[in-house]
């Protein structure tokens, strides 16, 4: 049987679908190209925002530890200069008031047998070697030698420090008291940071709560005794963070 002549017209028809069929293929290829490309970009993207966002956390973290150097610093100044004792259990005792060596308003000197010698040695022996009329900058000199250091009475510290943010690894870690343990070899410092605060201990002038040291007097013009615990002038320090450093490295 004879096949029917091909028309020209016909022989072209499947020629144009056949480059019709290919262009398809090609710009479906090229649309899950680009799609694919768009879905790794931003996999991708999300993944270095999570990663950034965990750095930004643990630096602030670092800085918020840094931060409370001060207050902890203060906290222990405030602890210092309470003005009494404390008893076994951490409360006050204020029977037994506590001054620093340097703060003249709590040097009280009371004769007694332990230092007669020295009483004799000031004032005995009148006309004779009788030192009473020795100026008191020259009797304070000693004192003004031994003090700064002996005691560390200061209007201004400079607090150096160093904080770091730990992460500890959980797989390795099966117990309670595994996590109470630190391991160089897989656990991390997430973050580092190192500086330095200048606290100052300072009286403010305008505090309405200061009472009157020389008439020994309160703010409502009662009559306080020399050893009333409210002319301990530690009571009224005020402290403030002057200037922070962040050291880099």
């Amino acid at each position: 049987m004879r096949k029917p002549p091909v028309l020209p017209g016909d022989s072209l028809s499947r020629s144009a679908d056949g480059r019709l069929s290919g262009s398809a293929l090609i710009i479906v290829l090229a649309f899950l190209v680009i799609l694919t490309g768009m879905i790794v970009a931003f996999f991708s993207s999300v993944t270095n925002e999570q990663i950034g966002t965990k750095v930004e956390s643990n630096s602030m973290a670092a800085h918020n530890l840094a931060d409370s150097v001060a207050g902890i610093v203060i906290a222990q100044l405030r602890d210092a200069t309470v003005g009494y004792a404390r008893n076994a259990n951490g409360s006050l005792n204020t029977n037994i008031p506590l001054g620093w060596a340097s703060q003249p308003t709590n040097a009280f000197v009371s004769w007694d047998s332990a230092n007669a010698n020295i009483k004799s040695w000031w004032y005995g022996s009148p006309g004779v070697t009788r030192k009473s009329l020795t100026g008191d900058n020259v009797r304070e000199r000693p004192y003004d030698y031994l003090y700064p250091r002996l005691t560390t009475k200061s209007n201004t510290y400079t607090v150096h420090y160093r904080v770091q943010v730990l992460q500890q690894v959980a797989p390795i870690r099966s117990t309670t008291a595994s996590w109470q343990s630190w391991n160089d070899a897989s656990d991390k410092v997430v973050a580092d940071q190192r500086g330095s605060a200048m606290i100052e201990r300072y009286i403010d002038p305008n505090d309405p709560t200061i009472p009157d040291f020389a008439g020994l007097k309160d703010t409502s013009g009662t009559t306080l005794s020399p050893g009333d615990p409210a002319l301990i002038m530690d009571n009224y320090y005020r402290y403030r963070t002057l200037n922070a450093k962040i050291f880099t490295p």
